[in-house]
């Protein structure tokens, strides 16, 4: 059984299980470049500079995450709910 997909600490979400590892492969490997939409509260209100950089990538583990299109879809008192793809 292979899973397509990670959770992260204290994420939500659903995992597709297969058997298949080719499928498992085409989905998952960074060469077939799949689009991948994210949703996420984020505490605070970041400053119009600081979802730009999110956007153009940032760095884990020592390399740069890919760009991405961000969007600030909803704000509240604390928080602000962004999608990236």
């Amino acid at each position: 059984m292979y899973p397509i997909g990670r959770l992260d600490y204290q994420s939500k979400g659903a995992i597709l299980i297969t058997n298949d590892g080719e499928l498992t492969l085409r989905l998952t490997h960074p060469r077939y470049s799949h689009t991948k939409t994210y949703h996420a509260w984020v505490k605070g209100i970041p400053c119009n500079e600081t979802i730009k950089s999110w956007a153009e990538g940032v760095i884990l583990e020592s390399k740069r995450t890919r760009t991405a299109c961000l969007k600030v879809v909803k704000t509240m008192k604390h928080k602000h709910f962004l999608k990236s793809n």
